[in-house]
């Protein structure tokens, strides 16, 4: 991947995000919180979630506070996919679907 591009957005509602981070990173199939993974394996053509774990280590996380409703976080979530078109999410929204939901204005007022 080209330096500063994006490579995954995700989000977590829930008081202990922190906590769910390793999991983006677990290497069984069955786990329920590898969709980075599993969008690297589909998009590189790499059926082994162990090589695209490896492949991740050189990723830069960002995180950012969000001090709003799930609405916002959800609407938020969907306004920077749409924007930064990361590589590796499997869902993503045209960013006219974004814009006119409404909440979308209130995730860009949460930021600032």
């Amino acid at each position: 991947m080209p330096d500063g591009a994006c490579a995954y957005i995700g989000k977590v509602e829930k008081p202990m995000f922190l906590e769910r981070i390793p999991w983006h990173f677990a290497t069984d199939e069955y786990s329920w919180g590898n969709q980075m993974l599993r969008g690297m394996g589909e998009k590189l053509g790499e059926p082994r979630l162990e090589q695209c774990a490896r492949e991740a280590r050189d990723f830069s996380l960002l995180l950012i506070r969000v001090e709003q409703s799930g609405e916002v976080i959800r609407a938020l979530e969907r306004l920077l996919i749409a924007r930064l078109d990361p590589a590796f999410n499997r869902r993503k929204p045209r960013i006219r679907q974004v814009m006119d939901h409404l909440s979308v204005r209130e995730a860009v007022e949460a930021l600032v």
